[in-house]
């Protein structure tokens, strides 16, 4: 190879790195900006503070506590959509409209009636819920008789009171 070939060769080599450089500072810099998939031009929403109690009684109303933050660049809709091992809370689930930067509380409430271990879904996050049954106390008949037994020392004893 003659060396106006290979400066040729170099030459060519050297604007395809320039071009790989560019091309990959381009495509860092929209990844980069979008924040992962929530850039300037969309929202992107955040699921915090999920929070449910790890006991309950059946028939008890469950409260599911969630803070919903739009960490976006425009305003959304969020949708809230709780499961209860794996079912859907809601037959529709809920949608809540937030402007970039807003955060709102959430609160949704669900009931059991058989006791048993329950697992809360929210935004990925599972929390396990004890459902128990307490079982009512049956009122009992008033006393009607106490018998009292008393022992007085016999005054030989030491420890006897004395007047």
């Amino acid at each position: 190879m003659s060396n106006q070939q290979r400066r040729r060769t170099s030459k060519f080599a050297i604007a395809m790195i320039i071009v790989g450089v560019v091309m990959a500072g381009g495509i860092f810099w929209v990844l980069l900006s979008s924040g992962g998939g929530g850039g300037a031009n969309e929202p992107l929403f955040r699921i915090e503070n999920v929070t449910v109690p790890s006991k309950a009684e059946t028939g008890d109303e469950i409260a599911i506590i969630t803070t919903v933050r739009n960490v976006g660049g425009k305003k959304g809709t969020y949708v809230l959509n709780p499961k209860v091992n794996g079912e859907n809370l809601y037959p529709h689930p809920k949608h809540v409209s937030l402007k970039s930067g807003e955060n709102r509380e959430l609160t949704t409430h669900f009931s059991e009636q058989e006791p048993g271990e329950y697992v809360v879904t929210v935004a990925e996050e599972n929390i396990r819920v004890h459902v128990y049954y307490l079982k009512p106390i049956e009122p009992r008949q008033p006393l009607e008789h106490v018998f009292w037994r008393v022992e007085m020392p016999d005054g030989t004893n030491d420890n006897a009171p004395t007047t």
